[in-house]
């Protein structure tokens, strides 16, 4: 199961899609934002703040 957040509505825009925040597959939870800082480009959209 894959699960993603996006930044806007993409029913509304489709280049809301483009501005993925999370993405959580199974049990792991994925930031774009700290794969973009570590392959040195600038996030899009800042992360999701998650608590656990």
């Amino acid at each position: 199961m894959l699960l993603t957040k996006v930044d806007g509505d993409p029913l509304e825009d489709i280049t809301a899609l483009r501005k993925t925040s999370l993405v959580i597959k199974g049990e792991q939870v994925f930031k774009p934002e700290q794969i973009y800082n570590a392959i040195g480009v600038k996030p899009f959209v800042l992360a999701s703040n998650i608590t656990h």
